[in-house]
């Protein structure tokens, strides 16, 4: 599909003319594969990046997945979430005890 879009248009004038910004092509079965994934070690990454055990790595395998379809910004962009997830819980918690206290 990607060879086809190249043929029909020349994508570095259309950038340059200002007529679009950027270009992607649609996903493929691969974004399943990362949903999976993720729905799989969303819990480990979350609760291993606040033990600072070295098994968070063991369950990186979505950021990887997300690096390579996607690009590192993104991928950077989801692990930086997730460890901020992790970190925000500790307060939450506290904070979520003394207002029922």
């Amino acid at each position: 599909m990607q060879s086809k879009f190249k043929k029909e248009f020349n994508v570095r004038t259309l950038i340059e003319g200002g007529v679009i910004y950027e270009h992607f092509m649609p996903h493929t079965s691969k974004k399943y594969e990362i949903i999976e994934s993720l729905d799989k070690h969303m819990k480990s990454l979350v609760w291993n990046n606040l033990s600072m055990s070295d098994s968070f790595m063991d369950h990186f395998e979505p950021i990887n997945l997300i690096a390579d379809y996607y690009g590192e910004k993104y991928a950077f962009y989801i692990a930086f979430m997730l460890h901020h997830i992790g970190w925000i819980l500790v307060p939450a918690v506290v904070g979520g005890t003394l207002f029922i206290v």
